[in-house]
């Protein structure tokens, strides 16, 4: 949808730019806040794409602070403690819920270079599309070394480093516009990363009035925006005054 109507906006399908981003333009283009179009991003390594192994062997000192700021905020976390047997059961709730996700059947799941594909992991730990089917339960052995790993996590308070780095990949939005600006920047995750993560918020339950579309089942934004749509109309019919607002 667009503004009011159906179309493609301003879109310009025959344009293509003739130059593509340099990673310095895309480091300093997500340097910028929120409202400018960034995400208050911070460069921690600057090599080719070649040299990516170097960065890999870094393991997690890759995710320490690089500035002043974010120290302070993972100091506020060195509090942080679980003993063996609670970090053995929130492991244990974090393995149904990421095979749970998993189970989720999703179209045009790109994944990173470095990734296996969302099938894959599927496959090797439920065997399956659905959960309700048990001819095969997976691999026993990927099973219990994965739900360590996910203890591992709870006890440590870390994540790898794979499952904290994505893969820019940069769409193009046709609006005739220069630098990154004229593109949509996606971040591809590994899959069992993506799946680990939904199962944790999963477990958190949100209050959601009768009339929330976001992140509710069965509703979509587009659904939304048509009901919008329609109560203007009929408020303009009735000769009434409309007034649309957009809540974040």
């Amino acid at each position: 949808m667009s503004q009011a109507s159906w179309g493609p906006r301003g879109r310009h399908y025959h344009h293509v730019p003739a130059e593509a981003p340099s990673a310095e333009e895309w480091g300093q283009a997500l340097k910028k806040t929120g409202p400018e179009g960034g995400c208050s991003g911070e460069i921690i390594w600057e090599s080719e794409l070649e040299d990516i192994g170097e960065f890999m062997r870094l393991n997690q000192t890759a995710l320490e602070a690089p500035t002043l700021k974010i120290k302070q905020q993972q100091s506020e976390l060195q509090g942080y403690h679980l003993s063996q047997e609670q970090a053995a059961e929130l492991g244990k709730g974090d393995f149904k819920n990421t095979v749970k996700a998993l189970a989720r059947r999703t179209n045009g799941f790109a994944t990173p270079p470095w990734a296996l594909p969302k099938d894959v992991w599927r496959m090797l730990l439920s065997g399956t599309w659905l959960l309700k089917t048990r001819a095969v339960s997976g691999s026993w052995h990927l099973r219990t070394i994965f739900e360590k790993l996910l203890t591992l996590i709870r006890f440590t308070g870390q994540v790898p480093l794979l499952w904290a780095t994505s893969f820019g990949f940069p769409i193009l939005k046709f609006v005739q516009k220069f630098g990154t600006k004229g593109f949509r920047l996606l971040h591809l995750l590994d899959p069992i990363s993506k799946a680990w993560t939904a199962g944790i918020w999963q477990q958190r339950q949100f209050r959601l009035g009768p009339n929330s579309f976001g992140y509710v089942a069965q509703r979509t934004m587009e659904e939304a925006s048509m009901l919008a749509r329609v109560l203007t109309y009929r408020l303009c019919r009735a000769q009434q005054v409309s007034c649309g607002c957009c809540l974040m």
